[in-house]
């Protein structure tokens, strides 16, 4: 599927240039704060992630372990295409395609995987409720009409995912609590449309607090304890972790260190 539930590391930034893809940021918005940087320690070391951008477009995302980078292409305001390359293994490049409906809305995103000649494309459909359902299907790079089983339905509060439920029958169930504070993408111009194939944990306006997954009888549950500076965005942000089992007494088990995060504007 296009947005993978456990995708729940920082986003990776560079400072490529990315010539002529991008001409300019709206002017209205460049003044704002942006994130330039962010360092992750995990159990892998340090890892620093850098942000790259042209007024308030963000242009590519490597970081320094050059494991993943990414590239984006912009269409007016809103981010259309999006490049992410792995230096290490060429073969697990992919594009990502995005459409919008004539409400600025995603209505598609398509992710194509060239080396394989593999494409999988998921479509999205608004209800009057607010909730957004997920449709997916599978192909070549030319057209993916192998619909699968699986519906995955967003419902949003405050302009943020809260909650999704994975699957034919609903069995992964995913839900988040945000902060009223400022996030460190809040800026990045065209962010808040693709919200969706983004990493949730990361949240778009606000700072996700609490992360808890269900599945089966296993619920994973992270929590962040985040320090904000004078203008209520994150400077550091630490992560726990903890697995429990459902019907069994969770008091025992420990929380456990994810990652910390420094972050940098």
């Amino acid at each position: 599927m296009i947005k993978k539930i456990f995708l729940l590391i920082v986003i990776l930034f560079s400072s490529y240039s990315f010539g002529q893809k991008i001409k300019n940021g709206t002017s209205s918005n460049e003044a704002k704060v942006l994130l330039k940087k962010a360092v992750c320690t995990d159990s892998r070391g340090i890892t620093t992630t850098f942000y790259n951008y042209i007024g308030n477009k963000i242009v590519s995302i490597t970081n320094d372990r050059k494991d993943k980078n990414m590239f984006f292409t912009y269409t007016g305001d809103l981010i259309t295409k999006i490049e992410t390359k792995f230096p290490d293994s060429e073969k697990t490049n992919f594009n990502t395609i995005l459409e919008y409906d004539n409400k600025n809305r995603l209505k598609s995103a398509k992710r194509l995987f060239l080396h394989r000649n593999e494409g999988e494309l998921s479509e999205y459909t608004y209800k009057l409720d607010g909730s957004i359902i997920e449709t997916e299907y599978t192909g070549d790079l030319k057209i993916q009409k192998i619909k699968s089983e699986d519906t995955n339905i967003y419902y949003l509060k405050n302009k943020e995912i809260v909650k999704n439920e994975v699957g034919q029958f609903r069995s992964n169930v995913n839900s988040y609590s945000f902060d009223d504070k400022n996030s460190p993408h809040k800026n990045i111009l065209g962010f808040d449309k693709i919200k969706i194939i983004l990493p949730t944990f990361e949240g778009v306006e606000h700072n996700c607090l609490n992360y808890e997954s269900s599945y089966g009888g296993e619920i994973i549950t992270l929590k962040s304890k985040i320090t904000y500076n004078s203008d209520n965005y994150p400077s550091i942000r630490e992560i726990t972790k903890k697995v429990s089992y459902r019907g069994a007494s969770d008091s025992k088990i420990p929380e456990k260190f994810f990652n910390s995060i420094e972050f940098f504007y």
